[in-house]
């Protein structure tokens, strides 16, 4: 019951009722099974509203990865992969499919042009096919998030994988069906961590209503 404690009185912090969260200060028996990490409000507006340089292609590659993840739940593998011949854009059901090795993974479009992809393939320079050159491989990927939101957000211990959490937790609150959510970061199903954190939110939500509305 301590990770539903802590989740508690995180949802009350990202509410303005508390600033603290005394759930913390519980020993835990299972230490090494964390609860999925993921962003809030405050945290998410610092990257949607970061004042990056777009004139400056270094900034705009990074920024447009970053928000692959934020947005779409790429993994780092695919975004990795990502050329030019990789993707298919069917206009007629306006989605978009990219490729994670011998995945197929199909996106609204809507979600993908809020990443202002589109706009960084008009000035990318074009390389052998591939988009993101500079970051082919997913542990260059991994440290420039890392560094990236450091750097330019002020965010500190933000991984990949916070980011595309981020997405998934976000899709479950707006009520997206859990295959759906799996398909679009590249998995058959939502691993239990995944479930526990839907699981947490919606127990959270009656108490919060129950007891503060």
């Amino acid at each position: 019951y301590r990770s539903i404690l802590v989740c508690f009185y995180n949802y009350l912090r990202h509410e303005g009722i508390r600033t603290d969260n005394p759930a913390k200060q519980i020993p835990s028996r299972k230490c090494g099974q964390k609860l999925p990490k993921w962003l809030g409000k405050e945290s998410i507006d610092k990257i949607i509203n970061c004042d990056f340089n777009r004139e400056n292609l270094d900034d705009f590659e990074r920024f447009v990865i970053i928000k692959l993840m934020l947005y779409c739940g790429l993994s780092c593998k695919t975004i990795s992969l990502i050329s030019y011949d990789s993707m298919d854009v069917n206009q007629e059901n306006d989605t978009i499919t990219f490729h994670k090795g011998k995945k197929v993974i199909i996106y609204p479009m809507e979600l993908v042009r809020s990443t202002d992809l589109f706009e960084y393939m008009d000035i990318a320079p074009y390389r052998d096919g591939c988009l993101f050159c500079r970051y082919n491989t997913p542990s260059k990927i991994k440290q420039m998030v890392r560094n990236t939101l450091v750097s330019y957000c002020d965010l500190y211990g933000i991984s990949s994988q916070t980011l595309r959490t981020t997405f998934a937790i976000k899709m479950m609150e707006s009520g997206v069906r859990d295959i759906f959510i799996a398909h679009l970061l590249g998995n058959r199903t939502l691993n239990a961590a995944y479930l526990q954190q839907k699981n947490n939110i919606s127990f959270l939500k009656k108490k919060y209503q129950a007891h503060f509305c």
